[in-house]
């Protein structure tokens, strides 16, 4: 009975950081724009241009975030036929494992979640979202997920703010993201767009280790 107490004592111990990291996965951990050029090309096999896909994207996020179903209701008004068969092929791009995380990611949240507490904070409509976290498989590095408007950035992190006040740090791709952080009096790390790989994300676990320290 005592070397269980003593077990559990240890690993509350452990699982206890000093530090925190809010991470985004859209461009910062999973690349996006290959996932958008798959749906493009499903499109295409539908029998629509490259140009007329990429405007429906576009509507489809103006107000809102996207969804397939959106996207297929752009693309195909009132062919509800269409619609559904688009959709059905669409859960195809989801079924590989990884297919879209960038390079050395994995690698780099299994070295950050041993030092810091790992949110995970996405923009997106809920179930799309985790429909594209499963396939990355990248869930169980998190020890909180949070799925958010874009407005709602503002306040998740605020609350994150008050809990670890100095101890957190942002990574993300989006400058405006960064900026909020910066209001709230958090230290953001800006991540490149475009390609990763695994010497970036060395790099940039350096980066932060060193602000830190």
């Amino acid at each position: 009975m005592m070397k269980r107490k003593l077990k559990s004592i240890l690993k509350k111990c452990y699982m206890n950081k000093d530090f925190a990291l809010v991470v985004d996965f859209d461009g910062t951990l999973i690349d996006s724009s290959n996932y958008k050029q798959s749906l493009f090309l499903l499109a295409k096999d539908f029998g629509v241009a490259l140009i007329k896909a990429n405007l429906a994207y576009k509507k489809t996020t103006e107000k809102q975030p996207f969804t397939v179903g959106r996207f297929s209701k752009i693309l195909f008004l009132k062919n509800i036929q269409k619609q559904k068969q688009f959709q059905a092929k669409a859960k195809l791009i989801f079924i590989e494992p990884k297919q879209y995380n960038f390079l050395g990611v994995e690698k780099f949240l299994n070295n950050l979640q041993k030092t810091y507490e790992l949110y995970l904070l996405t923009y997106g409509e809920k179930s799309h979202q985790l429909m594209k976290l499963k396939q990355s498989q990248l869930a169980n590095f998190f020890n909180s997920i949070i799925v958010t408007t874009q407005a709602g950035k503002h306040d998740k992190l605020a609350k994150l703010h008050e809990k670890w006040g100095k101890q957190i740090a942002v990574l993300d791709d989006s400058a405006d993201v960064c900026n909020i952080a910066k209001s709230l009096g958090i230290k953001s790390f800006q991540i490149r767009k475009g390609l990763k790989d695994e010497a970036y994300y060395n790099k940039l676990r350096l980066r932060i280790n060193n602000y830190f320290q």
